[in-house]
């Protein structure tokens, strides 16, 4: 459910260590696609302190969800398998790699 809160919490156990951790949905967004990688970062807001979140679908489609939001959704061109996707902070851009071979880089 979008907006749930929770975290990652440490506690004691029984383990060897000494210490467990307990994961708690933050929030979470149904896709409509099948996702196959993501990245993260900022995305034309190098400025802000809060990373968004870029997710390639099988079928091509990239989506962008800001925060508990989903921002934006586009088909990459000449798209036929998913590859490698990246975010560079420096360019404030997003790579990824095309059927025809071609790196492509793509900002929001």
């Amino acid at each position: 459910r979008p907006g749930e809160a929770g975290g990652l919490v440490s506690g004691e156990s029984d383990l060897a260590s000494g210490v467990a951790y307990d994961l708690k949905l933050i929030y979470q967004h149904r896709l409509k696609h099948t996702a196959y990688n993501m990245c993260q970062g900022p995305f034309g807001r190098a400025s802000t302190q809060t990373d968004f979140i870029c997710i390639q679908s099988l079928d091509g489609v990239v989506t962008i969800y800001e925060n508990e939001v989903q921002s934006y959704a586009c088909y990459l061109p000449e798209f036929l398998l998913p590859g490698p996707i990246a975010y560079c902070r420096q360019l404030d851009a997003i790579f990824t790699a095309s059927s025809a071979r071609f790196v492509q880089c793509f900002r929001y």
